[in-house]
């Protein structure tokens, strides 16, 4: 999968604009503020200049636009499939803009560190990735979501850090209302969507990496 050009890698450090330049990670413990970490994180400048210092924030705004997706139900088929998918625009970790919006063609990857699940899905994500098997087409944007994203121990940014997680994160708010806007219930959850914006595929719970793979053949010819 591609990474988003919208954003640079979850839980990292915004980059500053020269390819040779080094970030070093310094993750200190935040103070909670209303239910939020804030992770500092010193980012070297590879030259003369002051380092650069970004906090991570576990939990974002966010804000949407459109009707949201249902919810599934149990033993029908997926009543979201062909409908629009809502805008969401929010904030990485690092307080960039970034949006689930129609374009291009986009895979949405929800998790939350909490849910067992999830640990497998992101280890086989990342060794596909590192694989070079992401279709370069494809916008991979993750939905950090769901509660207990704000360890004071261990913040969900630094374990994305620590699992070399290349594809740019939406932070959820404390709501989680953009996992509600796109009918997922739970992590990890998975969201095909084409270039018109309409929803192609949507998957709550483990997913084999050989079955999404398939998806984004059938639904997007990736």
């Amino acid at each position: 999968m591609t990474t988003s050009h919208e954003s640079p890698p979850s839980g990292v450090p915004e980059p500053n604009s020269g390819s040779n330049q080094r970030r070093i990670l310094l993750v200190a413990l935040g103070t909670v503020i209303a239910a939020v970490i804030a992770v500092v994180v010193v980012v070297s400048t590879g030259g003369s200049g002051e380092p650069k210092f970004i906090t991570l924030v576990q939990v974002q705004p966010v804000r949407i636009a459109g009707e949201p997706l249902p919810t599934p139900e149990a033993g029908a088929a997926d009543n979201s499939l062909g409908r629009s998918v809502p805008r969401i625009d929010g904030k990485t970790f690092g307080s960039r803009s970034i949006a689930i919006k129609p374009g291009k063609p986009t895979l949405v990857v929800a998790i939350n560190r909490a849910d067992p699940d999830v640990q497998a899905e992101v280890e086989a994500l990342v060794q596909w990735h590192h694989a070079d098997l992401t279709p370069e087409e494809l916008i991979v944007i993750t939905l950090v979501t769901g509660p207990d994203r704000d360890s004071a121990a261990d913040p969900v940014s630094s374990w994305l850090v620590r699992e070399e997680w290349p594809f740019p994160v939406l932070v959820d708010d404390a709501a989680s209302s953009a996992a509600g806007a796109l009918g997922l219930l739970a992590t990890p959850a998975f969201l095909i969507v084409g270039t018109d914006g309409i929803v192609r595929f949507r998957a709550l719970g483990a997913l084999p990496i050989d079955r999404l793979v398939l998806e984004l053949k059938n639904q997007l010819g990736l």
